[in-house]
C-alpha cells in the first residue's frame, strides 16, 4: 500500500470502517519502490527472474493510518464500525444499482486480511510471523519463483522510509486554512 492509498482510504470521507481498524499494513512509499525499480532495472543479475518483497519498515493497523491522518489534517475521523456481512451486502448493492465504480465486495474482503509480510509474532515484539531471524529480515528464509530465496530492500542497499516522513506532503492539502 503507498501513501497515495493510504490518503485515498482514510483521508477522505467514509460512511463507515471495517474489522474494527485491526487490519495490520506494511506501507512502502511510492517513491522508495520506484527507486527499487530503478536499481533493479540497472543491476545486471540482481534482479534477473528474481522475487522481491517490499515491506515497509513499520507495520501499521488502519487505526494508526486513521489517528495519523487526523494529526496532520488536524480533524477528527469518526465513522462506525460495520460488521462484514452488513459491509459485502451494502457493497454488493451498490456496485449492482451504480455504473460508476464503488466499494466492490472483493475491497470489503480486502480489508479483513492482514499484509502477509504484517502479522506479528507476538505483541512485545515488531517482528511480523515468518522474519525471527536475528541478524536480518527472515525474508531471506523465503522461497521466491523458481525456489530462489526471496531479495530485500537490503539486497538493493536501500533503506525504505516510514509513512510518518512524507505524510504531510500528501494531507497539507486537507487542512483547514
Amino acid at each position: 500500500m503507498t501513501a497515495d492509498e493510504i490518503v485515498r482510504t482514510v483521508a477522505y470521507p467514509t460512511l463507515f470502517h471495517l474489522n474494527n481498524g485491526q487490519t495490520r499494513t506494511r506501507p512502502a512509499h511510492v517513491l522508495d519502490v520506484a527507486e527499487a525499480l530503478a536499481v533493479m532495472l540497472g543491476a545486471p543479475k540482481t534482479s534477473i527472474g528474481a522475487t522481491f518483497a517490499l515491506p515497509g519498515p513499520r507495520t501499521y493497523t488502519y487505526s494508526n493510518l486513521i489517528k495519523l491522518v487526523e494529526a496532520f489534517t488536524l480533524k477528527s475521523h469518526a465513522a462506525p464500525v460495520l460488521p462484514k456481512p452488513i459491509a459485502m451486502l451494502i457493497s454488493n448493492i451498490i456496485n449492482r444499482a451504480l455504473w460508476w465504480p464503488t466499494v466492490s465486495p472483493d475491497e470489503v474482503v480486502r480489508k479483513y486480511i492482514d499484509d502477509a509480510s504484517a502479522s506479528p509474532k507476538s505483541a512485545a515484539q515488531d517482528v511480523p510471523a515468518g522474519w525471527e531471524q536475528p541478524e536480518s529480515t527472515g525474508l531471506e528464509a523465503m522461497v521466491g519463483v523458481g525456489g530462489e530465496r526471496v531479495k530485500t530492500w537490503a539486497h538493493l542497499n536501500m533503506e525504505p522510509e516510514t509513512i510518518e516522513e512524507h505524510a504531510i506532503k500528501y494531507l497539507r492539502r486537507y487542512r483547514s486554512a
